[in-house]
């Protein structure tokens, strides 16, 4: 906003002067806040840096306690770890696969959250197929007994258009509608409503 493009529009100096200072103080405002929010975020930077900080360290006495631990099994036990950590990665390659599957099942109604995903997911595909096709049907189930009742409702009721209904854009300022407002109009709008003022 510039104070010659306010003159040419047929505004007096002290009114262009109260604008301005409106809309420097809004800018003012929201640079504080600016300001605010970039030191929070940089003291929630070093905390959680210090904290990785702590959990590397864990992961390294962790490391050196197992090495340790590792070092005094029998290589009876030693194959018996190695067999049940091949077991643990094959059934976490399982649920991925078996998590792929479920996705690709409930692509048909264009998705599903992770978090109800992951309740259905086993290692198990047969069990993983099988709960992903219940929970769908059950879902398919559900929106076709809303859509019948919603439109058995709105068939039953007579609703004719109201004309003085607004639209959400209608409430928002535009620099068209600040224009047509009168010089008094901006000067309280922009004192009132500083933020607004400040995103036209």
């Amino acid at each position: 906003m510039k104070r010659e493009e306010l003159l040419e529009k047929g505004y007096t100096e002290e009114q262009v002067s109260e604008l301005l200072d409106a809309w420097h103080k809004a800018n003012a405002n929201l640079s504080k806040e600016n300001e605010k929010l970039k030191t929070d975020l940089g003291q929630a930077n070093e905390t959680i840096s210090g904290l990785n900080q702590k959990v590397s360290g864990l992961t390294k006495v962790e490391e050196e306690y197992n090495a340790i631990k590792q070092s005094q099994l029998t290589d009876e036990e030693k194959r018996k770890l190695a067999l049940e950590e091949a077991e643990k990665k094959q059934r976490e390659a399982n649920k991925i696969y078996n998590t792929a599957k479920a996705r690709e099942i409930f692509s048909e109604i264009g998705g599903i959250s992770d978090e109800v995903l992951s309740s259905i997911i086993t290692d198990d595909e047969k069990t993983t197929v099988a709960n992903a096709t219940n929970l769908l049907n059950l879902i398919k189930t559900r929106d076709e007994a809303i859509e019948k009742t919603t439109t058995e409702k709105l068939t039953s009721l007579d609703l004719k258009p109201n004309p003085s209904n607004t639209s959400p854009q209608d409430n928002v300022m535009t620099w068209e509608k600040f224009d047509s407002l009168s010089s008094d109009e901006q000067i309280k709008f922009a004192e009132e409503h500083p933020d607004d003022f400040a995103k036209m």
